[in-house]
């Protein structure tokens, strides 16, 4: 048995932006957990229709963490002006969500 380390960096790292485990992401695919195993240990690469299902699988997950950070990053509407403190704190909140998507 020979294995490909490119093969399993880029199944390591699909899953990693996923935020699946190896067993979560066989499970989210509807496929063998033992042939999501030789996909991470790189003994069988990675068919495209499987890399494609995890890459939307992954960008799902970050629509949904920007999602909740520009939802909280929300400034108020009612109570007054907005301080700066407030302004700064989204700020901060805007600047992580950029990270998560970079």
């Amino acid at each position: 048995m020979t294995t490909d380390a490119t093969l399993v960096n880029d199944a390591w790292q699909l899953l990693g932006e996923a935020g699946q485990s190896e067993y979560g992401a066989a499970r989210a695919l509807g496929i063998d957990h033992g042939t999501m195993r030789e996909y991470c240990n790189g003994e069988k690469a990675m068919p495209p229709h499987t890399v494609r299902d995890l890459m939307q699988i992954a960008q799902r997950r970050r629509n949904s963490l920007v999602s909740a950070v520009l939802e909280a990053a929300k400034l108020p509407t009612s109570g007054g002006p907005v301080t700066d403190a407030q302004v700064a704190q989204v700020n901060r909140m805007l600047r992580k969500a950029e990270l998560m998507v970079s």
